[in-house]
C-alpha cells in the first residue's frame, strides 16, 4: 500500500473546504499515514487525527457556526470566566481574543489531548516570531500547538511554547508540504490559500486590503513549496470569494467547495490504482 500524507493548508474561514476532503477519505475508507496542517488545516486535521469522522466534524462546525444569535448563546451559557477569557481589551496585550480559549471553545469533543495519543500522526506547523521560521509542532499539548499555529497577530494572542514566541503558521508555510516530503510519501495537498477578488467597488475597504496582502503573500510562498515538493493530488477548491474571517457563511463555503468530495475520491482512487 502507498502511504498517503495529506496536508491541510491555512487560509481561514475558507479552510472550512477541507471538510469534504476528510469526507472523501472516509467514503473510501482510506486513513492518511500522517497529516500536517497550518492554522485552519491544523484546527481540521488535529480533530480528523484525534478519531473525529469528517461527518462528525461538518456536525460540529455547523453546530457552532449556524447563527450568531445560537453561537452567542452558547457563549454566554459558558462560565463568565470562560467567557471573558476569550476577549481581552487590554491595549498592553497583542491581541483581542485568547487562542487558548477560543480553540478550547470551537475544538470538537474528544479525550485525546496530547499529539502522542492521536489515531493518525499529526503536526501543526506555526511561526516563530523572533526566528522569522516555520516551526513544527508534533508533542505535547494538541490544544496549546493549534492555539499557535492559528494565532493571526493582532486578532489572536500568541503562544509561548518551548520559550518560542509562536504566531500564525500561514505566514511561513501556508501549505506544509515540506513537512511529510520524503519516505516514499504520496502527499495530497488541500490548499485554501486563495486570493482576493473584486467586487465592483472602486477601492477595497482598508480590512480587505490587509488580508488580501497577505493572501497574496501566502500564494507565492504556496507556489514556492509546490515547484521544491510536488503534491501527488493538489485540491484547490473555488472559494476565493469567501474572506478570512467568514466563518458565519459555513454553509456557503461547505456547498461551494462540495465538487471536492468528487474529485478528492476520483484522484485518490486512480493514485492508489496506478500503484497496484
Amino acid at each position: 500500500m502507498r502511504k498517503i500524507g495529506l496536508v491541510l493548508g491555512g487560509g481561514g474561514a475558507r479552510g472550512l473546504a477541507h471538510i469534504p476532503v476528510l469526507e472523501a477519505f472516509d467514503d473510501l475508507g482510506i486513513k492518511p499515514f500522517a497529516v500536517a496542517g497550518t492554522s485552519i488545516g491544523a484546527l481540521m486535521g488535529g480533530a480528523y487525527s484525534a478519531g473525529l469522522s469528517g461527518e462528525e466534524i461538518r456536525e460540529h462546525t455547523l453546530s457552532l457556526l449556524a447563527k450568531r444569535r445560537d453561537l452567542w448563546k452558547k457563549v454566554v451559557s459558558a462560565k463568565w470566566s470562560e467567557l471573558f477569557s476569550l476577549i481581552d481589551i487590554n491595549p498592553s496585550r497583542p491581541a483581542l481574543i485568547d487562542g487558548d480559549g477560543l480553540v478550547e471553545f470551537v475544538f470538537p469533543p474528544t479525550n485525546k489531548t496530547t499529539f502522542e495519543e492521536l489515531t493518525i500522526p499529526f503536526c501543526a506547523v506555526a511561526t516563530d516570531f523572533y526566528a522569522g521560521t516555520f516551526t513544527v509542532l508534533k508533542t505535547g499539548d494538541i490544544r496549546k500547538a493549534i492555539a499557535a499555529s492559528i494565532a493571526l497577530p493582532g486578532l489572536l494572542t500568541p503562544q509561548k511554547i518551548d520559550n518560542r514566541l509562536l504566531i500564525d503558521g500561514g505566514i511561513t508555510n501556508p501549505l506544509p508540504l515540506d513537512v511529510l516530503a520524503g519516505n516514499d510519501i504520496d502527499i495530497v495537498a488541500v490548499d485554501v490559500t486563495g486570493g482576493p477578488e473584486p467586487e465592483g467597488k472602486e477601492k477595497p475597504k482598508s480590512t480587505e486590503l490587509i488580508f488580501g496582502s497577505s493572501q497574496l503573500m501566502q500564494q507565492q510562498i504556496t507556489k514556492q513549496k509546490l515547484n521544491q515538493f510536488p503534491a501527488a493530488i493538489l485540491l484547490q477548491p473555488d472559494i476565493d470569494r469567501f474572506r478570512v474571517l467568514d466563518f458565519f457563511k459555513a454553509k456557503a463555503i461547505l456547498a461551494a467547495s462540495e465538487p471536492m468530495r468528487e474529485e478528492t475520491k476520483v484522484a485518490l482512487d486512480r493514485l492508489l490504482t496506478d500503484a497496484s
